[in-house]
């Protein structure tokens, strides 16, 4: 026997704005083509009241109908309709909200008020792991920064004629910062103008 009916799993982050959500990871269910990491408006959502609850919320099915007309338009546009009983908990750090545990059932009325507090240990279970591996990411994108830094340093300083280490320059810069076009103005003597 399972700890939770669960019939749709999803965590949503919830972006440093607070009024964008994106779709993390799902289980179960049809995303509606939701892309994960694409920003979606978080207002008249369940992230965004679970989120302002600051706890794990039961979704009343009559509630759910509201949501999903702000969502679809309608209740029966929702292609997970079938998932009558819904519950959310926030996913919080010490610092921040960082996104919702949404758990979904075909079953109504799946879950009580015990599940709530099953659900705050499993969200605070999966805060902790998701900020982890956000902070790693952070760590290894700003290492790759401080190496190109130091190695456009390395560059620039290894030639007077800006010409000769352009092209090292840029493809240095290519792996930190995603460009079509670079170019490099040198202001004039007179101030007034400049050169590429």
């Amino acid at each position: 026997q399972s700890l939770l009916p669960l019939d749709r799993l999803v965590i949503s982050d919830i972006h440093e704005n607070n009024e964008t959500y994106s779709l993390r990871v799902s289980w179960g269910g049809d995303d509606a083509g939701l892309l994960a990491g694409a920003p979606q408006p978080i207002a008249g959502t369940v992230t965004e009241r679970t989120y302002k609850l600051d706890r794990a919320t039961i979704v009343d099915i009559d509630d759910v109908a509201v949501v999903l007309t702000n969502s679809y338009g309608s209740p029966d546009l929702d292609p997970n309709i079938s998932l009558k009983s819904w519950i959310a908990v926030p996913l919080r750090t010490r610092s921040s909200t960082i996104g919702v545990l949404h758990i979904r059932s075909n079953k109504p009325d799946a879950y009580e008020e015990i599940d709530r507090r099953v659900v705050e240990m499993i969200g605070s279970q999966i805060a902790s792991g998701m900020s982890a591996q956000d902070a790693y990411i952070r760590t290894k994108a700003e290492a790759t920064e401080r190496a190109a830094l130091a190695e456009i340093g390395r560059v620039v300083s290894s030639d007077t004629d800006l010409k000769n280490v352009y092209e090292q320059f840029a493809d240095i810069l290519q792996t930190i910062i995603v460009a079509d076009r670079i170019s490099i103005s040198l202001i004039n003597d007179d101030k007034t103008t400049y050169r590429l």
